[in-house]
């Protein structure tokens, strides 16, 4: 497991904490560090992706029922008369309703693209 810190961020990191320049030179236990740096970075990167992939989870459900209500207007406008005018304003409201999702959907499909 590669880590994306290298010795100086470690020892940085160290000092931050309140550790000697003593402990820093400590040589034997470099190889715990190195390897605990790992793990810590291995761990924050997969907590990252977690909140992107929830992320991109609630999106797929606001498209979803963006979508169901765009349906809705074609649906009414289709039972509710038959004159052209009314299907026009049944689409033109459907269509207004998947307008204000069409921002996300390039977001959405990043995400998805890069899992």
């Amino acid at each position: 497991m590669e880590s994306s810190l290298n010795r100086e961020d470690i020892i940085r990191m160290a000092r931050e904490a309140g550790k000697s320049e003593s402990w820093l030179t400590f040589t034997t236990i470099w190889p715990f560090i190195e390897r605990f740096a790992a793990l810590v970075a291995a761990a924050e990167r997969k907590a990252c992706a977690k909140v992107c992939i929830d992320v991109g989870l609630v999106m797929d459900c606001v498209e979803a029922e963006r979508e169901a209500c765009a349906k809705v207007c074609i649906d009414v406008g289709t039972t509710r008369g038959s004159s052209d005018v009314a299907f026009d304003m049944a689409d033109w409201c459907a269509a207004a309703i998947r307008a204000r999702g069409s921002h996300f959907r390039g977001v959405t499909k990043m995400m998805k693209d890069e899992k």
